[in-house]
């Protein structure tokens, strides 16, 4: 028996999800807090919990 499993992509799964809000959840998961994020992001926290509220949503 053959089982065919359709190719799944993020871009599939979030195709309206820009990449500077992914870049910045990913950053606030990774170093565990928005102040930290936005420090390496180079933007003000504000901005990270503005991209972090387009991931959410």
């Amino acid at each position: 028996m053959i089982f065919i499993i359709p190719h799944i992509s993020v871009y599939n799964i979030l195709p309206n999800l820009p990449l500077t809000a992914l870049r910045a959840f990913e950053a606030v998961v990774r170093l565990r807090g928005f102040g930290r994020a936005a420090e390496e992001l180079g933007v003000t926290q504000s901005s990270v919990s503005q991209h972090v509220k387009v991931v959410e949503e």
